[in-house]
């Protein structure tokens, strides 16, 4: 029997979650005042937007058993993988195409990963 996997258990709500704070950007002495427009123009934000290498993975466990692979791809974030041509859209008008057995996941569940 495979052992029950921490996504699939209902009694687990967080791992490794910051205690929750308020939404603040500090601004260095000498910077201009906040200005909605400037508000990430300072020196302690860093964007997540732009090209990052990718890789995809047929199963979850095949993400979590393999470093980078060699063969990365680059994809623009945000942006949905799906469309890039991995893997197949998961969400259609007909027949969900995902098998739905709350909690457990099929083990044949595709996975990605983003590395700046």
């Amino acid at each position: 029997m495979l052992q029950q996997q921490y996504h699939e258990n209902f009694e687990v709500q967080h791992i490794n979650k910051l205690p929750r704070r308020a939404f603040y950007i500090p601004f260095q002495q000498g910077e201009s005042s906040y200005r909605l427009e400037t508000r990430y123009q300072t020196a302690n934000v860093t964007l997540l937007n732009g090209d990052w290498q990718f890789d995809y993975y047929e199963t979850f466990d095949n993400c979590l058993n393999h470093s980078f692979k060699e063969t990365k791809k680059e994809l623009s974030v945000p942006s949905v993988w799906n469309l890039y041509g991995f893997d197949q859209l998961q969400y259609l008008n007909t027949q969900y195409p995902i098998p739905f057995d709350p909690p457990y996941v099929p083990i044949n569940n595709p996975c990605g990963r983003y590395q700046t």
